[in-house]
């Protein structure tokens, strides 16, 4: 599949998450994000507020990031901080799923988790991000049916702060469409455009807004 420039742009979150971000390094991710046409802007939540002011009118999304990165936070405490990201002007949610209770096979237990998310995200979508360092082939299908089965509009491969990024594995995941009408988001591993599109083939795609 052929993508232009333009095209490829639309499917990046321009992201700073760490801790120490100062404004004017935020500053300069909403500048990018207009310059290149970026679809979104993705940033802690005391950030969301201030970026929303920016990016008003320019066609760049507020992306902010729940229970970030161990996911390990209560169902409770994650939909809080997604009601509060949508109110400061957040229109997508990142949030990283129950790793614990993934590998502990209690899918009951996650699916609630972000079924939750999605409840208290209201018009917002969400991305459920996985973190593949972490998980076997067979964890990561029950984490993508954990979230089609919760409402969720992604899975998301990493956070970027685990051990490495994106699981290579992961690609046969992709291919086998182990869940439908949910999208898939890579983090962490495309360094250019031809990476971008061997993901396009095996169905790693962000067809957003």
């Amino acid at each position: 599949m052929d993508i232009t420039k333009e095209q490829l742009c639309r499917m990046i979150d321009h992201t700073n998450l760490k801790p120490f971000a100062t404004v004017e390094e935020i500053d300069k991710l909403c500048k990018e994000a207009m310059e290149f046409g970026f679809i979104a802007v993705c940033v802690n939540q005391i950030w969301v507020e201030h970026c929303a002011g920016l990016l008003k009118g320019s066609g760049v999304s507020v992306a902010s990031v729940v229970g970030f990165p161990l996911g390990a936070n209560t169902p409770d405490v994650k939909a809080y901080e997604a009601e509060s990201a949508v109110k400061a002007g957040a229109m997508e949610i990142d949030m990283v799923l129950d790793i614990a209770g993934l590998k502990s096979r209690d899918y009951n237990r996650v699916t609630r988790d972000i079924e939750m998310v999605v409840k208290a995200s209201q018009q917002a979508q969400v991305k459920v991000i996985l973190e593949n360092c972490y998980l076997t082939l067979e964890e990561i299908e029950a984490g993508c049916r954990c979230s089609k089965e919760a409402g969720a509009a992604f899975v998301k491969t990493s956070t970027g702060f685990g051990d490495f990024g994106r699981k290579g594995g992961t690609r046969q995941v992709d291919a086998k469409g182990s869940w439908r009408q949910t999208w898939c988001k890579g983090c962490g591993w495309n360094k250019d455009i031809r990476g971008r599109r061997q993901d396009d083939r095996s169905g790693s795609q962000s067809p957003r807004h």
